[in-house]
């Protein structure tokens, strides 16, 4: 987009707001990062992303003009390119593996997929993943689980649950046997999570209740809400005086630069003079 990364998502849905106006609540929803069409029936959903994608072309954006001229004959092209490119790094010999030695971020060390023969010699096979009643498999390797827990324990968006929490958690989103077990042992010997247990803190004392005052206004509390835009009689903060027995308050403008003998004034002004 011309704006650039800043503010990209508000950029977003106030350019599709304004792009798609005749069909917003009809069957057109704008999210922060997406566009959702919704329909009852195919026929009217094939008719309203014919609807949606022509208010798109009326508006002349170049992706979507990109995307409706590409022939045929360019995704030929483009696969023919990738079967060659494939067939180039099926010649590569064994040798030459086994000689790379650069650490990339991007791929597998070639040298540790040399030692096992069938992935240079045997037939190729696509990875797929394991599901469980749609949730992801985790299968029994001790060090696929050494990662998968710290990231579920201790990211900045678990913030170190406790076991229980932990595993209900994951068990939306992965299976494994014997999971609970794993969680309950890597929690009982993660160290911080045992040092902030409540047995292993001293013993706090009990709750001190307040003190409940006997008439209206004899006991109060009283604060001030500073940095206010400044009125035309400078007033730039409140005065904030609160009655412990009825919770009725105050609130006095007032400006940051009143001494205490001007808040004296004030407070037998409005306190004193009406209670």
């Amino acid at each position: 987009m011309s704006f650039g990364l800043t503010n990209a998502h508000a950029m977003f849905m106030d350019l599709m707001h304004r792009v798609m106006r005749p069909y917003l609540d009809r069957f057109v929803i704008v999210f922060i990062d997406d566009i959702l069409v919704y329909s009852k029936t195919r026929e009217d959903h094939e008719q309203h992303l014919r609807e949606a994608f022509s208010c798109h072309m009326t508006h002349e954006y170049g992706l979507l003009e990109a995307a409706a001229r590409l022939s045929q004959s360019d995704i030929a092209n483009d696969t023919e390119e990738l079967i060659c490119a494939q067939v180039r790094l099926q010649t590569v010999s064994t040798q030459r593996v086994l000689e790379e030695q650069k650490i990339d971020i991007l791929y597998p060390r070639f040298s540790e997929l040399a030692r096992v023969p069938s992935v240079l010699t045997g037939p190729r096979r696509q990875i797929k993943v394991s599901r469980f009643r749609g949730r992801l498999w985790i299968p029994a390797v001790a060090e696929l689980r050494d990662e998968i827990l710290p990231d579920s324990h201790r990211s900045r968006f678990t913030v170190h649950p406790g076991r229980t929490k932990m595993y209900h958690d994951m068990k939306r989103h992965f299976w494994s046997p014997g999971m609970k077990a794993d969680i309950s042992e890597y929690i009982k010997n993660y160290g911080i999570c045992q040092q902030v247990k409540a047995e292993h803190r001293r013993p706090e004392g009990s709750l001190q209740t307040l003190h409940i005052p006997q008439w209206k206004w004899e006991d109060i509390a009283m604060d001030f809400v500073r940095g206010l835009p400044r009125t035309v009689h400078r007033h730039d903060s409140i005065w904030v005086i609160v009655d412990g027995l009825t919770k009725s308050a105050h609130f006095i403008p007032v400006a940051t630069y009143y001494t205490f003998d001007q808040l004296s004034v004030l407070f037998e002004k409005e306190i004193i003079r009406l209670h």
